[in-house]
């Protein structure tokens, strides 16, 4: 539909040829002029316009003529006829023809002439816009005609794909809710053969404990009695065999607990210096027996303050040089203490145990901090021991957020190097810096005995137990009436007031939680409150929670000794 200039003029008269294609040009059209319909017509052959303002009457082919063949040669040009003396018929012929508009000559209003081009063009303009929206809504149409098609034959491959996913994700389903299945049951099964081993630690751990309860206690009773050198050496073998024993039962609980989740570090504020001086000390002794020197170096710039857990360090410590003492014959066990660096607020620390033992071979050194691991069976005949000792102090270590190492040669000794993180301890806690703390140390002798004016009721079942307690209790001054269940010490609490009260956690009858339950149902609205501390041979995590729960004031772990009765008593009889 379109061509290649606007406008082209075709009169005889030059001077109206002249003057409308000047008009056309000061317009902005591309304009031309000729004189005659053959040039007219060669014209658009030659070059195509989009109007023509062609006079009817010219020399050679006439106007009309000249319109009929564009008309069919030239479709696409619009035709506005010019005339000064055709009638109105004429006219109108034209317009049948194909003729847009048409002209009066002698043109009075060149503006009128420039308005009826305009409206020509426009029309054209219009209609080439048209065609053109036509010709792309058909292309539309017959894209969206094609996708139609690609998307009906993609749906259904999507459709039998989507289907045999189904069919593909059903049947996983199925495995997985079999999986998930056999998966539960395995967890019930772990869990109950879980709970079933932590109901074997417990009760194990009561039954061993109290008879060691007797054997330590009545030690410790026999050791305060008047006994000649050779006597003395055998109760303290006894009692240092009973010691070892607990320790053993001791690092089995612990093993329980730190696989459980529930060993909990502590973040007191404690004297570091004392505690690993105090932990080292212990084996001072041993060491000199054995004729191997323990060594300890401290670093002055190693704070001596620190927030933590000193239980939990000790225990490490023990452990490693125990290890070390253990499979050295001579030389010495060397522990150092050393600042590794500032961090946050706190320290990390670290220590290094170098002793000249055996060594380890290199084949063992992967496997030396798993649980019951020995070098080999022959150093298990001859030195002993669990292969606890190292798996413990691994975990503590790493739950005090720092990683313990060992370095090794077989027969010149190892190194055993671990790393802590003590938080620094409030500005109050620097305070008297220079005074030692207390410690628990088992193995050093009992404190001067107290003693209590108090009135102490004893509920224990066990003959031997009971026994133990009594006489430590009354070694210490106290008054001491004893019941053998808890449905006698309820009653025993009914009829007299006693300072202090020791019960047993299983006993017949009535056990240690209704007794204490009834006795703090008594006393309610009476504004008394008895002191009751638990004695138990259950040392598992939640024991302690157990008694505190059913009323009880604190808790004693069977076996205990003579201090830390004492230290009980005093700090519940003076408060």
């Amino acid at each position: 539909m379109g061509a290649g200039r606007d406008i082209l003029i075709v009169d005889d008269n030059e001077v109206v040829t002249d003057v409308l294609v000047d008009l056309f040009r000061k317009e902005g059209y591309d304009s031309a002029g000729v004189a005659s319909g053959e040039e007219c017509l060669e014209e658009l052959r030659r070059a195509g316009y989009k109007l023509v303002m062609l006079d009817v009457r010219l020399p050679g082919i006439g106007g009309i003529e000249v319109l009929r063949a564009i008309a069919d040669d030239h479709p696409w040009t619009d035709v506005i006829i010019m005339t000064s003396h055709v009638s109105l018929e004429t006219a109108v012929q034209a317009l049948r023809l194909g003729a847009q508009d048409y002209l009066f000559k002698p043109f009075d209003d060149l503006e009128m002439v420039v308005a009826t081009v305009n409206r020509a063009l426009e029309r054209r303009r219009l209609l080439e816009a048209h065609d053109h929206l036509v010709r792309t809504l058909t292309e539309l149409a017959i894209e969206n005609t094609r996708i139609m098609a690609e998307l009906r034959s993609a749906n259904s491959d999507l459709e039998e794909k989507v289907a045999q996913r189904t069919a593909e994700i059903s049947k996983a389903n199925l495995q997985q809710k079999a999986i998930i299945a056999e998966l539960r049951e395995a967890k019930e099964a772990a869990e109950a053969a879980n709970r079933a081993k932590s109901q074997f630690l417990a009760n194990m751990s009561h039954e061993i404990r109290t008879p060691m309860n007797g054997v330590l206690g009545m030690a410790e009773l026999l050791l305060h009695t008047e006994l000649n050198q050779k006597q003395r050496g055998y109760v303290e073998m006894l009692h240092q065999s009973g010691e070892s024993l607990l320790g053993i039962i001791n690092d089995i609980l612990n093993i329980s607990k730190i696989e459980a989740g529930k060993l909990e570090i502590e973040k007191i504020p404690f004297d570091l210096h004392e505690t690993v001086r105090g932990a080292v000390e212990l084996y001072h002794e041993v060491g000199r027996r054995k004729g191997v020197a323990v060594e300890l170096h401290i670093a002055a710039d190693v704070p001596r303050r620190a927030l933590g857990d000193p239980n939990r360090l000790r225990q490490v410590l023990l452990n490693i040089v125990n290890n070390g003492l253990k499979f050295t014959e001579k030389g010495s066990v060397q522990v150092r203490a050393s600042l590794v660096e500032k961090s946050g607020n706190g320290h990390y620390v670290g220590f290094e145990v170098r002793d000249t033992g055996i060594g380890i071979p290199p084949e063992a050194m992967p496997t030396i901090f798993e649980l019951f691991t020995q070098v080999d069976g022959s150093t298990t005949r001859k030195y002993g021991g669990t292969g606890l000792g190292l798996a413990i102090a691994k975990q503590l270590v790493e739950l005090m957020g720092g990683e313990i190492g060992v370095e090794s040669e077989p027969g010149r000794g190892s190194v055993f190097t671990f790393i802590v993180y003590l938080h620094a301890p409030p500005e109050a806690a620097t305070e008297d810096e220079d005074l030692p703390i207390e410690l628990e140390n088992p193995l050093e002798d009992p404190p001067c005995q107290a003693r209590f004016d108090a009135r102490v009721l004893l509920a224990e079942d066990n003959p031997v137990n009971c026994e133990v307690a009594h006489a430590m209790m009354t070694a210490l001054g106290c008054q001491v009436d004893v019941a053998q269940n808890g449905s006698q010490a309820v009653s025993a609490l009914a009829r007299k007031a006693y300072d202090l009260v020791f019960m047993d956690c299983q006993m017949p009858e009535l056990d240690g939680y209704e007794a204490t339950r009834a006795i703090r149902e008594q006393e309610r609205g009476s504004g008394r409150h008895t002191p009751i501390i638990a004695l138990t041979a259950h040392a598992m995590a939640g024991s302690r929670e157990c008694c505190l729960s059913a009323g009880m004031d604190d808790f004693l772990s069977k076996p205990f000794n003579l201090a830390q009765l004492q230290e009980l008593i005093e700090r519940w009889t003076t408060t």
